[in-house]
């Protein structure tokens, strides 16, 4: 992938984390006992926090770990919590710690893999609804083009248009009481800017696709009869021209507001998805921490 366009849809952060993730694990390997007992402590205080799947048989293998550091060092047992493993016991030889600095390493990959993933999980979210904001803008405008082509009368298009601006402020309200209670301690890469756009774009269209329908499924639902020209009876069935007049169907701007709603259900799956890494990536920070970036 070309460099600049990584940065631009956001992979480019993901991999700088993870370039930093390896030289953070590279250091590990060359630092003394007592600094590595700190780090097991560290990690052990993550993972009982996170939600990564084999979490106890990690925080196991950094308490076997802390163990033999800390006898290697000489230090009481009671400082260490981990109780002292039966086939670890002293004495200590130079490859038992080579072998723990490794098992440290292994498991502060896993963890820094782990958040890598979440945060990888969150910039594709945000590079799919950038996609749906450049379809749907797209199909807009595309929509408003045939419209003058086809010579639709100027208050029509000034209607349609009024249903579009009411379904996109109800759905734009709407987003921003639902980003309220969203998680903003985590970075998400533009998550909540790409919210922010898609949104009345979306409930836009939803108000104006909704306006147009709900008429015309009344009629079936609940038909009105009339005579034609001949003399026979018919249903009577609104025209486009009838149905986007404001003047004449106020109260159509209601129903405009009510499907402006629709496009903050359709997409809550991946809401709810964008939401559990970003949550994934606060429970797995260090609590002192919690808050900021590690």
């Amino acid at each position: 992938m070309n460099s600049a366009l990584e940065w631009v849809s956001g992979h480019g952060y993901v991999r700088l984390w993870e370039q930093l993730h390896r030289a953070e694990e590279a250091a590990l390997l060359s630092a003394d006992p007592n600094a590595l007992i700190g780090e097991a402590t560290r990690d052990a205080l993550r993972l009982r926090g996170s939600n990564i799947s084999n979490r106890d048989q990690l925080i196991e293998q950094l308490n076997r770990a802390k163990n033999v550091l800390a006898s290697a060092q000489g230090i009481a047992a009671g400082v260490v919590a981990a109780a002292p493993i039966a086939d670890l016991a002293p004495p200590f030889n130079p490859p038992d710690v080579q072998v723990t600095q490794h098992i440290v390493v292994q498991v502060r990959r896993a963890i820094n893999e782990y958040r890598d993933e979440s945060r990888s999980g969150i910039v594709r979210a945000r590079n799919q609804l950038y996609r749906t904001i450049a379809m749907a803008g797209a199909l807009t405008y595309a929509l408003l083009i045939f419209a003058i082509g086809v010579g639709v009368p100027r208050h029509t298009i000034v209607s349609a248009l009024a249903f579009f601006l009411v379904g996109a402020v109800v759905g734009l309200f709407n987003r921003l009481y639902l980003d309220a209670s969203a998680e903003t301690a985590v970075e998400d890469y533009g998550l909540s800017a790409a919210r922010l756009l898609h949104t009345p774009l979306l409930s836009g269209l939803a108000a104006l696709l909704g306006s147009v329908t709900l008429p015309l499924l009344s009629v079936q639902i609940n038909p009105t009869v009339g005579s034609d020209t001949a003399g026979q009876q018919t249903i009577i069935t609104p025209t486009l021209p009838a149905i986007f007049d404001v003047t004449a169907r106020p109260f159509s701007l209601v129903l405009a507001a009510v499907f402006g709603l629709t496009p903050s259900a359709l997409i809550s799956r991946l809401q709810n998805e964008a939401e559990k890494y970003k949550a994934d990536l606060k429970a797995s920070e260090a609590p002192a921490a919690r808050g900021a970036q590690p």
